[in-house]
């Protein structure tokens, strides 16, 4: 059974992480990693293919919507860096998966 919920505390998040990806032994913590937004790239392909397992095509489908508004709006609001710009990359790669 998944669960979805909303977490407000910082160090749950981290917990949480952590936990998921103690599961995914072949993604390095994303701390760990030499581009933390890689490790983002893969481990959020991962979740999504779990997700969509699980989950079923459409819900996977609202998940992309929403992404793809958070993509908008960092491409809009967020000053232009290379950071921002390999965000968006990353978020390309995963509306393109997973459309």
């Amino acid at each position: 059974m998944i669960k979805v919920f909303i977490i407000d505390d910082a160090l749950l998040v981290r917990v949480t992480i952590r936990k998921i990806l103690s599961q995914y032994s072949d993604i390095q913590i994303i701390g760990e990693a030499e581009n933390p937004i890689d490790a983002f790239e893969e481990f959020y392909i991962k979740i999504m293919q779990e997700a969509k397992r699980f989950l079923g095509r459409r819900i996977i489908e609202e998940i992309v919507q929403e992404i793809q508004k958070v993509k908008e709006n960092i491409g809009i609001f967020y000053v232009p860096t290379s950071v921002r710009d390999k965000l968006l990359k990353v978020f390309d790669v995963v509306i393109k998966t997973f459309c």
